[in-house]
């Protein structure tokens, strides 16, 4: 085999098998969003703030919970969800799912993820603390889920009535410490995949360098 067809040959598998390897298993997410309410327990924090977080469940987990055809509730035992904004860090474990499809009321496609029981507000565990983000279509807009099933991704422009998220202290509305809108949630790849994709890429420029030398 001549050197370019070797440079080409890598480049396309390394190409083909990180395009095959997306999400991380148990499926892990980096989601950003801005403030848009503080009750002012968090010291320096102001609305218009950046808050950046992940998220993590396995897609595989069947549900605990199925409430006919369009819910689905899941118990997603190693499932965790943090924030961080203005040098301060939430974080909570015992992560669950709502999953609604086409639900025909007010709202059509809903995710509701909430990590609770109790979250940790800056190194202390409260008694009801939760953190939770929630992801909604308008009535009409029913294309946004497929199913029920845990989701591998998120089009969050498309949960066209809100996109948001909540940090509370005893999970009640008047408890609510921070609010803050989600603008993105992005798949963290396989660990492997970077390192494939740079291979790829490097044996495609293997292959170019190849042909400018044979000129």
């Amino acid at each position: 085999m001549s050197t370019k067809s070797w440079c080409l040959s890598i480049a396309i598998g390394a190409l083909v098998t990180a395009s095959d390897t997306v999400f991380a298993s148990p499926a892990q997410f980096n989601y950003v969003g801005t403030v848009t309410y503080t009750d002012g327990t968090l010291s320096g924090v102001s609305i218009g703030n950046v808050v950046s977080g992940t998220f993590s469940y396995d897609p595989s987990t069947a549900p605990n919970l199925t409430l006919g055809s369009t819910l689905a509730e899941y118990q997603l035992p190693g499932g965790q969800i943090n924030a961080s904004v203005g040098g301060h860090a939430a974080s909570a474990s015992t992560l669950s799912a709502q999953i609604q499809n086409d639900f025909n009321g007010n709202v059509e496609d809903t995710v509701a993820l909430s990590g609770g029981s109790p979250a940790i507000i800056d190194g202390v565990q409260g008694t009801n603390a939760s953190l939770y983000i929630s992801l909604a279509s308008k009535y009409g807009n029913t294309g946004v889920l497929s199913s029920t099933a845990l989701p591998t991704s998120f089009d969050v422009a498309a949960f066209d009535a809100w996109a948001y998220g909540t940090l509370q202290r005893d999970g009640t509305a008047s408890g609510t410490i921070l609010e803050f809108n989600v603008t993105s949630i992005t798949a963290v790849p396989e660990p492997g995949t970077g390192s494939m994709l740079m291979l790829g890429l490097g044996g495609l420029g293997c292959a170019v360098r190849r042909r400018q030398s044979d000129k």
